[in-house]
């Protein structure tokens, strides 16, 4: 079975908001955008059917989003920890060498040596 014409979601969308307005019969309309009045009435059907979707994926996006800067939130912390951690461990380090008597910029393989 051949598919008609591809038309846009715009002009399918304008087409389905002017028959919900109701200023024009579904058959006025089609015979003015040159289409079968049966597609516009499948148009207006599937527009009917499918609009509360509209409102719940915003309000799913709205929570994915609220998820998502929780995540950022705690990565966040998680890096701040890790910076601490690591700065406690550098100085720890350092103050053991130094009572050993070892050089720092003497110990192998150590991060951030010149």
């Amino acid at each position: 079975m051949p598919k008609g014409k591809p038309y846009s979601a715009e002009f399918k969308a304008r087409v389905v908001l002017e028959a919900l307005q109701g200023a024009k019969t579904v058959t006025e309309l089609a015979a003015e955008h040159d289409l079968n009045p049966n597609l516009v009435r499948n148009w207006k059907a599937k527009a009917e059917s499918d609009l509360s979707r509209v409102f719940s994926a915003t309000e799913d996006e709205r929570a994915r989003e609220r998820e998502l800067a929780e995540h950022r939130e705690e990565v966040d912390d998680l890096h701040r920890k890790i910076g601490g951690l690591t700065a406690e461990r550098d100085y720890l380090q350092r103050g053991l060498l130094k009572r050993r008597g070892i050089d720092i910029e003497d110990v192998p393989g150590r991060p951030g040596k010149r």
